[in-house]
């Protein structure tokens, strides 16, 4: 395919209907296979991080092509985020059904160290953003066809119709920094926690990227 945009594409607000095909793009883009092997392991793992996000968020867009998601951005206003105690009961019985496996265990003893790593860095910064980018992905496939931009645009839309003037997004090693640096954000921190599975031991690294102002 050829890196040029596409005119088909639609966008909507995010429905319980796209769920099923966020959780397959999560799973198809976030490489769980770093820390679990068990293909079942790695669908809930997928599943488990796209409910922590859904708890958190107070904006979701989903980009349709031919009817299916090739995109997604989820953002979090810090005030306007309302208590969800329904997911948080679906998230403690998926924990607990990941925790049911070898695999799981190790796995989520993994991924709760480096969310440790994650909130340690964004108290020692210190920083003023109330506006937070959880989760934007796009299928391979459609990137570099304007896709994530027009998402990101919708959502530094919503960040600005609620007064919230610095925004910030918690990226990896394998994440899509040069799109961050595109849309304004700078590099202000970086946080590395050693993951060591069965057959291999690397290095997580995390970046705390900010932007100072919201353009819209």
């Amino acid at each position: 395919m050829e890196n040029k945009k596409i005119t088909q594409i639609s966008y909507h607000k995010l429905k319980r209907e796209y769920y099923v095909d966020l959780c397959d793009l999560i799973e198809e883009t976030a490489e769980f296979s770093r820390f679990a092997e068990n293909e079942n392991t790695k669908r809930r793992l997928a599943k488990l991080y796209f409910l922590i996000c859904l708890k958190e968020m107070t904006f979701g867009q989903a980009g349709l092509y031919r009817d299916r998601m090739i995109g997604v951005i989820m953002g979090r206003v810090k005030d306007r985020k309302r208590p969800r105690p329904v997911l948080a009961i679906k998230i403690a019985f998926l924990k607990f059904r990941i925790n049911m496996e070898k695999d799981g265990r190790r796995a989520l003893k993994i991924l709760h160290n480096i969310e440790a790593s994650k909130n340690e860095m964004i108290e020692r910064i210190n920083h003023e953003s109330d506006g937070e980018v959880l989760l934007c992905i796009v299928k391979k496939n459609y990137r570099r066809r304007g896709v994530g931009s027009e998402l990101w645009g919708r959502l530094e839309t919503n960040f600005k119709e609620n007064n919230i003037k610095h925004a910030y997004e918690i990226l990896n090693q394998n994440s899509n920094y040069e799109f961050a640096l595109a849309q304004g954000f700078t590099k202000q921190e970086k946080a590395v926690y050693m993951v060591e599975t069965e057959k291999q031991r690397f290095r997580e690294q995390l970046y705390f990227y900010e932007l100072e102002r919201i353009r819209v």
